[in-house]
């Protein structure tokens, strides 16, 4: 049986970056946010509670949470962002039956030595990660795996198309997780919806003795 080839995001699937984006404009800029029903850069302009104790609430400006995402990002900030709960223990779990796993991102400006270093401390396996700067830039990598698991739903639609299609799960938070309040499930049912790694780790250890993945 040949090695079956997972894609995985990094954002949201391997790194938890809502709640290390949360963590960053708590530190900041005194801003909490809840982890829960965060929005991203929906969040912006919206009005939350303010850290300092007797202190009225805070709007979160446009150029504060683009100055605060960037540090996370392009500082070494990102190395303390905490994992999606359960990834390393997966993504292990998953090379040590067969799976071939690769990490493919569009992450504009975190640095590739800054992504192998959170991974190594975080302890993830060793992992090849495929960055990438096009115009639908994951699906190239993608398309060429036996399975894609993308926490964002229009990176996986574009997929659908053609023929040796991949298995495509569309990763949301598992119950409690930062954003898990805001996931909605896709409405194409020819992607799978599951939410967090347990769910995920399950199925593709299900799929290791099917014949559609034998050589």
């Amino acid at each position: 049986m040949r090695r079956r080839k997972v894609c995985v995001d990094l954002n949201q699937v391997l790194v938890d970056t809502s709640r290390g984006l949360c963590q960053r404009l708590k530190s900041d800029l005194g801003i909490l946010v809840p982890t829960k029903r965060f929005e991203g850069k929906d969040a912006v302009k919206q009005v939350f509670p303010n850290v300092v104790p007797g202190s009225g609430p805070k709007r979160l400006e446009p150029e504060d949470y683009t100055a605060a995402k960037g540090r996370m990002f392009d500082t070494d900030a990102f190395l303390s962002v905490p994992a999606v709960p359960g990834a390393a223990e997966a993504v292990t779990k998953l090379i040590a039956v067969g799976y071939e796993v690769t990490v493919v991102t569009d992450a504009k400006t975190v640095r590739r030595d800054r992504v192998a270093r959170w991974l190594t401390e975080h302890r993830f396996p060793k992992l090849d990660v495929i960055f990438t700067r096009s115009i639908r830039p994951k699906a190239p990598h993608q398309c060429r795996c036996d399975i894609v698991i993308d926490n964002e739903i229009e990176q996986l639609e574009p997929l659908l198309e053609g023929e040796g299609q991949p298995l495509l799960i569309h990763f949301l938070p598992e119950p409690n997780a930062s954003g898990c309040d805001l996931a909605t499930p896709p409405v194409n049912p020819r992607i799978l919806t599951m939410r967090g790694w347990p769910e995920v780790l399950g199925h593709l250890l299900a799929l290791t003795d099917e014949e559609s993945f034998a050589a």
